[in-house]
């Protein structure tokens, strides 16, 4: 009797160790998987903390400048567009002081080209000297935006 018993109770025994093993490896695995979920939510949330604390930042800023009248609408922007104009060096330093920055006003440069007659693309023309050319002139060309506080 204990025979025949045992005979069926190994095989059920066996079936419901399988089965249990088997929920507890897929229970295992969504585990994992929930805590690689848990890990990015929390990585996404120190994210998005860090951009409202950026943000927070910006809008305080933004606000400080509007204050101060530093917003782009407090100020009248003027083209500027010099192609190879030809000027000597007493020229060149008041084109130069010129493109500069003040309280009412600022350049905003995008390209400056000072080229001196003769001068090659290699090297450094500085080291040599732009006032060793053989004439006194040199080619500049500059672009950019020159703004002017509106009052």
């Amino acid at each position: 009797m204990a025979l025949l018993v045992g005979a069926i109770a190994a095989p059920a025994t066996a079936y419901f160790a399988i089965n249990a093993y088997e929920e507890y490896r897929g229970a295992s695995v969504r585990h994992s998987y929930l805590k690689r979920q848990q890990r990015e939510l929390d990585q996404y949330s120190a994210q998005v903390d860090d951009y409202n604390r950026f943000a927070a930042r910006v809008e305080k800023f933004v606000a400080q400048a509007h204050a101060a009248g530093v917003a782009d609408e407090a100020w009248d922007r003027h083209q500027v567009d010099i192609k190879e104009r030809s000027v000597d060096f007493d020229e060149l330093d008041q084109f130069l002081a010129g493109a500069g920055s003040g309280e009412n006003f600022y350049f905003l440069p995008s390209k400056l080209t000072i080229q001196a007659p003769g001068a090659t693309t290699t090297g450094n023309p500085f080291r040599r000297g732009l006032r060793s050319t053989s004439t006194n002139t040199v080619k500049v060309s500059l672009q950019g935006n020159f703004l002017v506080r509106i009052k």
